[in-house]
C-alpha cells in the first residue's frame, strides 16, 4: 500500500511539474518582451505584458517593473498598488536586498498624486441584494462611502438589485490629484405592463393579515361549526329515541309487557348515549369556536404574543366552556 501511495504521489508531481515549468517559461518570455516594449517606448503594451507575467508567476521584481511601467503610463493608482504589493512581498526576505525600502519609498512618493473616487451608498438606498460595480468589478459593501485610489479615465459605475431596475452612470477622473464622487440613487421597483408594482422594497411591504395564529383560528372555528352540527344531529336522534321509548311502554293505566319494557329500556339507553354524545359535540364545538375567535383577534400582524386558555367542562346534563386570555 505504501509503495502504491509513493508511486501515486510521484505521478502527480510528474504531471504538475511540466505545467509549472511552462508557466515559468511563459512568465520569463513575457517579462523579456515587456522590457523590449519599454525600451521601444510602447509603454501600454509593456504594462500589459508585465501584468501577464506577474499573473503566471508572482514575483516582487516583476511588481517593481510593473509599478514603474504604470507610473510612466500615468496610471498612478495602479503603480502605487504595485509598489505597495512589492514592498509587502519582499519585506524580510534577504533574497531581494533593499527592494522593500525602495518599493515603500516609490509608493510614498506617489501617494500625494493619487486621484480618489468615492461611491456613496446611503442607508435608505441599500435594498436587499444590492450589488454595485465599477467597470464590471463588484465593489464590496465595506468599500462603499470610502475614497479609494483610482486611475484616471472614464469609469462606469453600475448597480442592480433583485426586483428593481438596473442603474448605471459614468464618471471621468483626472489622472492626478482628482477627487470625484458618485451618488448611487434609490432604485425603482419593477412594474408589470399594467403599471402595477409587482415587487417592492420588503422593508416597506405591509405584513399579511393571515398570520399563522389566524390560520389556526380559522381552522378551529371551522372544526367547531362541524362539531355543533354533529351535536345537533345527535340531539335530534336522542329525542326521537326517547319518544319511541315512551310510545313503546306508555305510562299507567295500561301496563307494559315484559318485551315492551325491555324494548323501551333499550331505546331509552340509546337515547341517553346519543344525548351525552350531543353534549360533547356542543361542548367541543363551542370551545373550538371560542378558541378560534380568540386566536383571530389576538393574531393580528406585529401584535405582542398573548396567552390564551380554553377549558371545556362537561357533566351528564350540561356542557360549557371557560376561556381566559391576557394582553
Amino acid at each position: 500500500m505504501r509503495r502504491m501511495i509513493i508511486i501515486g504521489c510521484l505521478s502527480a508531481l510528474s504531471l504538475a511539474t511540466p505545467a509549472a515549468a511552462d508557466d515559468a517559461a511563459q512568465a520569463d518570455q513575457l517579462f523579456t518582451d515587456a522590457k523590449t516594449a519599454m525600451a521601444a517606448g510602447h509603454i501600454a503594451e509593456a504594462c500589459d505584458k508585465f501584468a501577464a507575467s506577474q499573473k503566471l508567476e508572482a514575483s516582487p521584481s516583476t511588481l517593481m517593473n510593473l509599478g514603474d511601467c504604470r507610473e510612466k503610463n500615468h496610471q498612478y493608482a495602479s503603480a502605487w498598488a504595485a509598489f505597495v504589493s512589492a514592498e509587502r512581498r519582499s519585506r524580510g526576505d534577504g533574497r531581494y536586498g533593499p527592494m522593500a525600502q525602495i518599493a515603500a519609498g516609490r509608493a510614498a512618493q506617489l501617494e500625494p498624486r493619487l486621484s480618489l473616487l468615492t461611491i456613496n451608498v446611503a442607508d435608505d438606498v441599500r435594498v436587499d441584494g444590492l450589488v454595485v460595480t465599477r467597470d464590471g468589478i463588484e465593489i464590496d459593501a465595506g468599500a462603499w462611502n470610502v475614497a479609494l485610489p483610482i486611475d484616471g479615465g472614464t469609469h462606469t459605475i453600475s448597480g442592480r438589485a433583485p426586483g428593481h431596475e438596473a442603474w448605471s452612470t459614468t464618471v471621468t477622473v483626472e489622472p492626478e490629484g482628482d477627487r470625484a464622487a458618485v451618488e448611487v440613487p434609490r432604485f425603482k421597483a419593477l412594474r408589470d405592463p399594467s403599471g402595477k408594482t409587482v415587487i417592492i422594497d420588503r422593508r416597506t411591504q405591509a405584513p399579511s393579515p393571515w398570520t399563522a395564529r389566524r390560520k389556526v383560528g380559522v381552522g378551529l372555528g371551522g372544526g367547531g361549526v362541524a362539531a355543533l352540527i354533529a351535536g345537533a344531529v345527535l340531539g335530534l336522534r336522542a329525542r326521537s329515541l326517547d319518544d319511541q321509548a315512551a310510545t313503546t311502554c306508555p305510562p299507567a293505566p295500561e301496563p307494559c309487557t315484559t318485551a315492551q319494557a325491555e324494548r323501551a329500556n333499550d331505546l331509552a339507553h340509546q337515547a341517553r348515549t346519543r344525548a351525552i354524545a350531543a353534549n360533547v359535540g356542543f361542548g367541543v364545538g363551542i370551545a373550538a369556536i371560542a378558541a378560534g375567535a380568540v386566536l383571530w383577534l389576538t393574531g393580528a400582524p406585529r401584535e405582542r404574543a398573548r396567552a390564551v386558555a380554553i377549558v371545556p367542562h362537561l357533566d351528564g346534563r350540561t356542557a360549557g366552556v371557560s376561556a381566559a386570555w391576557s394582553f
